[in-house]
């Protein structure tokens, strides 16, 4: 990731994606959304030409299913259906009952949410709620903003407590003391217990960044305990959350909705100089400039193809996620891409393989603590590899499928 981190992130950014052909689903997709967070009617002539079930399914890859049926919905409304088939009623009826289970769902990580907070403010621990659990006010409707798991910051001394209170009410741990956020689950909620917000294997400049970030929070009006970021440091922490998915398997139009909707909160209330003092810092300003303007191409009133500038079109097929495309695909495309501006092409694909058996030291370190030991490094090494190969095969063969045909 180091090698991705540099001035001229448009260039290293682009061609490290699979195309996404800018097709009319994908179109339909962003009018819809459009006309919901702006509050316009949605034409009852276009949706007659809707491919219901592609936009049913793109949405769910976009990760805005809600957001699309309640445009839908809303267009629906008091109108004439005659023009849907017997099978797309069928399919608006599912999307409906998936809709009610995203209300309940929300509701559901709220109570859960409440449970661990109440814990931590008993404790002393500080806190920090992330991502979603935020960005949700943003949205005009409840249960708008899906949420796949409660992400929340904590103080990483007492990772041993929070584990002990998870495991003690009834949560499963999925990871535990391995990489930069613990995992815990139960039925449909889960948590990510951040102890830093990027990991060594996101590059130094994330990494170092963002390694004491407590000292650039603010404490949360009514709680000892709860903290948050600044207005502008939170845009700042979503531009590198979204560059670092755009460097992976892709951004989706949820992260794109996330920092329209939350810019346009904000009005003119944003320091938009510290902004881009922090991304220069990050060597985000380029893409972040092309982020920001992307988000208002697309999602201001009256969006159409006809309205994108030829670099937004671009951009957008250069970092959003297809469901064309698959995430192993994409990974191993990006990190040949990353060791290409690091050294001659020809001696990639063996870097690519040194770097994927020995990771740096710094990296093991981070996700297998037991090797601080220096000793214990080699040993940590043949583990890392035993256990990938164990609980992670069929990723492995599609990488190595995916290497070969590069």
């Amino acid at each position: 990731m180091n090698a991705i981190l540099v001035d001229n992130s448009r260039e290293k950014m682009k061609g490290t994606r699979q195309t996404v052909v800018f097709d009319s689903n994908t179109e339909d997709i962003l009018y819809l959304a459009s006309c919901i967070i702006n509050d316009i009617p949605v034409s009852q002539a276009r949706m007659s030409s809707f491919s219901i079930k592609n936009i049913y399914l793109e949405s769910h890859v976009q990760k805005i299913s809600a957001l699309i049926y309640t445009a839908f919905e809303c267009g629906l409304n008091g109108n004439s259906q005659d023009f849907i088939s017997e099978r797309d009623k069928a399919l608006l009826k599912k999307w409906e009952i998936e809709q009610i289970g995203s209300l309940y769902r929300e509701e559901s990580f709220n109570r859960a949410r409440e449970s661990i907070q109440q814990f931590c403010e008993e404790s002393g621990i500080w806190y920090m709620p992330l991502k979603g659990i935020v960005l949700k006010e943003y949205y005009p409707y409840l249960g708008m903003r899906e949420m796949s798991d409660n992400d929340i910051l904590f103080d990483e001394k007492y990772a041993v407590q929070v584990h002990d209170w998870f495991v003690g009410h009834g949560y499963t741990v999925r990871t535990y003391q391995h990489g930069n956020h613990d995992v815990y689950c139960k039925n449909e909620i889960c948590f990510e217990m951040h102890k830093r917000l990027f990991g060594t294997q996101d590059g130094d400049a994330f990494w170092k960044y963002y390694y004491d970030v407590k000292d650039r929070l603010l404490p949360a009006q009514d709680s000892k305990w709860r903290f948050c970021f600044r207005d502008e440091d939170l845009y700042v922490y979503m531009m590198a959350h979204a560059y670092k998915h755009g460097c992976g398997e892709g951004v989706d139009l949820r992260m794109l909705l996330d920092l329209y909707l939350f810019v346009r909160a904000q009005k003119d209330e944003l320091d938009w100089e510290y902004i881009e003092r922090q991304l220069t810092a990050l060597k985000l300003a380029d893409f972040g400039c092309r982020m920001k303007r992307l988000t208002e191409c697309i999602f201001l009133p009256g969006f159409s193809p006809e309205s994108m500038d030829d670099e937004s079109r671009d951009f957008l097929e250069e970092i959003i996620v297809s469901g064309t495309g698959g995430i192993v695909e994409n990974r191993v495309e990006n990190r040949l891409q990353a060791l290409k501006w690091e050294q001659a092409a020809d001696g990639v694909k063996a870097a690519y393989v040194l770097k994927r058996l020995f990771p740096s030291v710094r990296f093991m370190r981070e996700f297998y603590p037991f090797c601080r030991f220096p000793l214990l490094l080699p040993v940590a090494y043949v583990y890392r590899l035993a256990r990938q190969s164990i609980l992670n095969t069929t990723n492995l063969i599609a990488e190595f499928k995916t290497l070969i045909k590069k």
